[in-house]
């Protein structure tokens, strides 16, 4: 069995979500790689999981537009759209990831500004 593997440094669309799924947690995001408007590069924007505390704790430091990087494989996810299709979605299994520079909002949270709606020590 082959498996494709991904990693890279992107920057993530939206807020992380964090839900339960079968008592397990689960963080979902979309993240873009790439692209620069003064080239005319578009961005690729993929669907993310992490599975698990990882997740959680990802969930907690990052946020819309911060940085991050992401590694793990390719997976089709399959789901039945609202006329009975059955549809596949390409997302990232996420096995690894770490933190890459300053979010975006840290200059508004050291003004003593609050950007978002994020928890722990950077949120506060």
């Amino acid at each position: 069995m082959s498996m494709l593997t991904v990693a890279g440094i992107g920057r993530l669309v939206d807020n992380p979500i964090t839900k339960d799924v079968n008592g397990q947690s689960v963080t979902e995001f979309r993240i873009a790689f790439g692209g620069n408007r003064d080239r005319g590069l578009a961005a690729v924007f993929c669907d993310a999981s992490i599975w698990g505390k990882s997740g959680e704790v990802f969930g907690q430091y990052h946020g819309k537009g911060d940085p991050a990087y992401i590694a793990g494989r390719f997976e089709l996810r399959e789901w039945i759209d609202r006329d009975g299709n059955t549809r596949q979605s390409p997302q990232i299994r996420v096995s690894d990831w770490t933190f890459t520079g300053s979010p975006k909002g840290d200059d508004q949270r050291a003004n003593g500004q609050q950007s978002d709606n994020r928890r722990g020590p950077r949120g506060r």
